[in-house]
């Protein structure tokens, strides 16, 4: 593996994950009030045409990457949605547990005190 093969491969790595701390966020805040449409729009016309050029090109690591990075722009399209809506559509499914100095969550998901012993 030459030099630029390992630079194409940390740049799609780092592509791949670029978009999955704005998903995390919206699934812990449930809002994507900062996405604006325009911006999620333009990522998806992007990533749809690096995905059909990596298929016409026969570049399939390419084509996979952008098909990742699709499915997370769907995902933070249908969240942002959701979330315009008054609805959190994974609020039960998935949770990201949020703890501070002074209180925890119990197993019936009620919080409590910590005491301070």
């Amino acid at each position: 593996m030459d030099f630029w093969q390992i630079i194409t491969f940390l740049a799609m790595f780092l592509g791949l994950l670029s978009l999955l701390p704005e998903v995390m966020k919206a699934l812990k805040t449930h809002h994507l009030r900062d996405v604006s449409w325009g911006m999620l729009a333009l990522l998806l016309a992007c990533s749809s045409t690096w995905t059909v050029y990596g298929l016409l090109s026969q570049k399939y690591a390419v084509a996979l990457d952008s098909l990742f990075n699709i499915c997370m722009e769907l995902t933070l399209m249908y969240l942002k949605r959701a979330y315009e809506k008054g609805k959190h559509p994974v609020q039960n499914r998935f949770t990201i547990p949020s703890t501070t100095a002074n209180s925890r969550v119990n197993n019936r998901g009620m919080a409590s005190a910590l005491s301070k012993n």
